[in-house]
């Protein structure tokens, strides 16, 4: 090897890590699927379909998947470091140590490395990306991966016109507790002064999604007379995407300029553990019965996040709007509300709503 060469070697080694760090990524494949078999035997008693000779077949292939992980991660033992003390926390079922500050660069580097493909990740993956490595490696990961830009054009003037689609869940879940049901409010008012017309859908809360998606298919072929931008937010963002996956023609159609995905929700609600949704509503009137079945299809929601989901067809842009702020997530793990076809832009600060007019400035021609 020539002196240049064993310079650039030693150079690669220490920017990105050599074969024993990259190691511990080769066991995270065999843990991604002992996750997914995971989150999946705590969402079947959520699902629709008979599901009583399904535990025991998924808890046989969790077992396998968990003991092809352990066995990578004792095949080639990372060199001794951050990257040895996850491993380590890995096999003993403890959560990873925080990586120091000073190398999360080099885990950064590390990750782009191994995963150039790394946004067709399913959510399930970036999760677990959060876990083993940190939110801020994944935070820089991810925005990079996405090529995220700070959102700071200023508002723009038009005369187009909104379909702004509320959470249809938000009534059954927070009327209760005395909160605004009909939400946006002051964000509407900003963009009808700017000359935007602001119609509001919304959708009935059906008990299935899939109920949900059709409903709103046939309102937005409804309203192909004129052109107009969709906005959504919280779980609404979910339906949207449900509806464009199951109907794809939908993204095609030159009457929909745009999808604004403000901080959106998409892959509902992870169930708690050890909840039984066999007792939920029994004991209560129809009022609570009818949340249940609502939180109980935000969970089915969630089986969305734990594979990678399919791309969407080609057609009307999607940008995604979030908050670096933490006060003003849908989701502690920004991956929840990315769509993966769409730009991506963050505030730094401030509530995604509070954008729309500015982010109607990148949809103008």
């Amino acid at each position: 090897m020539s002196r240049m060469r064993q310079v650039l070697f030693l150079f690669l080694l220490l920017a990105v890590g050599g074969p024993a760090d990259a190691a511990l990524l080769d066991a995270f494949p065999f843990y991604i699927e002992a996750r997914q078999l995971e989150e999946e035997l705590q969402l079947l008693p959520f699902q629709i379909e008979d599901k009583s000779e399904r535990a025991p077949l998924l808890q046989a292939r969790r077992a396998k998947a968990q003991a092809a992980y352990a066995a990578e991660l004792r095949r080639d033992s990372p060199a001794p470091g951050w990257s040895a003390s996850i491993a380590q926390a890995l096999l003993a079922s403890k959560k990873p140590p925080a990586i120091p500050t000073a190398e999360e660069a080099q885990a950064v580097a590390l990750i782009k490395t191994k995963f150039p493909n790394a946004r067709q990740f399913s959510a399930l993956e970036w999760s677990v990306i959060r876990e083993w490595f940190g939110r801020e490696v994944q935070e820089t990961f991810l925005r990079e991966t996405f090529s995220m830009q700070e959102l700071n054009k200023a508002p723009s003037k038009g005369k187009g016109r909104l379909i702004w689609i509320l959470d249809p869940y938000r009534k059954l879940l927070h009327s209760s507790s005395g909160q605004d049901t009909t939400p946006y409010a002051a964000e509407r008012k900003t963009l009808e002064n700017l000359g935007y017309q602001v119609d509001i859908l919304q959708l009935t809360a059906f008990e299935h999604v899939e109920d949900q998606a059709e409903e709103l298919k046939h309102f937005l072929f409804s309203q192909l007379g004129s052109p107009f931008t969709l906005v959504t937010a919280g779980d609404a963002s979910a339906i949207l995407l449900k509806t464009l996956d199951l109907y794809p023609s939908l993204r095609a159609n030159e009457k929909i300029q745009a999808w604004l995905n403000v901080g959106g929700r998409l892959y509902g609600l992870k169930p708690q553990t050890g909840r039984s949704p066999a007792s939920l509503g029994r004991e209560n009137g129809r009022a609570e019965l009818l949340t249940q079945l609502a939180k109980r299809e935000l969970h089915r929601l969630h089986q969305g996040s734990l594979q990678r989901r399919p791309p969407l067809g080609k057609g009307f842009p999607i940008i995604n709007i979030i908050s670096l702020d933490k006060k003003h997530r849908s989701s502690e793990d920004l991956t929840y509300s990315l769509v993966q076809e769409g730009e991506t832009w963050f505030l730094r600060s401030g509530a995604p709503a509070t954008a729309v007019a500015n982010a109607l400035a990148l949809t103008a021609p």
